[in-house]
């Protein structure tokens, strides 16, 4: 039997990356999963994936900076199964690096309502929910940048070093009430995301090359390396733990 056999888990952020990988280890622990994101068809083609394995997977197309549809993914999660034991929020958006003096400020506006806004959304949903069965866990996914300065990443900083205090607010407020909270901060992990940010680079290689001698693992963090610590988190092998942050990142911060 698995480790989260017959729980529900709610896990934004998740058609790529870090979000995929911890919906397919939940669901190999016996979980119910809803995948949410903005990206519909990757959704079905991850939902599908999951349930040729025997996995129950519900995807529902979801942008956490709007309330609505927030509110349409805690109530279309009900419909179907009834409860909601596990809210990972790892929906997030990293902006093009720009020196703060000159970021537009609608730019410096959208990563505070994915990154962050997006959270407060996700728990005010699902909090009352969670409150009512008298258990529940939260997971947030901020980054290791949270405790490192960046040059021209200052928005993403501030974004993700707003959701470890959020976490550990959040744990605070739920341990009478029987909800966990804590939340992991990935470092250089090889996802879309940092894709992306490696093909604005003059030269990949060299830029790649670099990233990785800044870290004692001399190596990219996977998915699954980060999905592995939310299992952890989810299950009860950590039922003793709450508004803590699991820092992984090959040990850039040591």
């Amino acid at each position: 039997m698995g480790k989260l056999q017959g729980q529900v888990a709610i896990i934004t952020g998740s058609s790529s990356g870090i979000g995929q990988a911890t919906a397919k280890l939940f669901a190999e622990e016996g979980a119910k999963v809803v995948i949410a994101a903005r990206t519909s068809e990757r959704l079905g083609q991850i939902a599908g994936q999951i349930s040729r394995l025997g996995g129950d997977c519900l995807s529902i197309p979801t942008d956490v900076s709007s309330q609505q549809q927030v509110e349409q993914l805690i109530q279309r999660t009900l419909d179907r199964y009834g409860r909601i034991d596990i809210l990972i929020n790892n929906a997030g958006m990293l902006p093009v690096p720009t020196p703060l003096a000159y970021m537009e400020e609608i730019e410096w506006d959208r990563v505070f309502a994915v990154n962050t806004k997006g959270i407060y959304w996700t728990v005010r949903y699902v909090w009352p929910v969670m409150e009512g069965q008298g258990k529940g866990v939260i997971i947030n996914t901020a980054s290791v940048i949270a405790f490192k300065g960046t040059p021209e990443m200052a928005a993403y900083c501030g974004s993700k070093a707003a959701v470890v205090m959020l976490t550990k607010a959040l744990a605070l407020e739920g341990a009478p009430l029987g909800i966990r909270v804590n939340c992991v901060c990935p470092g250089f992990i090889d996802t879309p995301m940092n894709d992306w940010l490696e093909s604005l680079q003059p030269d990949r290689k060299e830029w790649l090359k670099e990233m990785h001698e800044q870290i004692p693992l001399q190596r990219s963090g996977t998915p699954l390396e980060i999905a592995r610590a939310s299992l952890y988190l989810a299950s009860g092998d950590s039922s003793y733990m709450t508004g803590q942050t699991m820092i992984l990142d090959g040990g850039a911060t040591a």
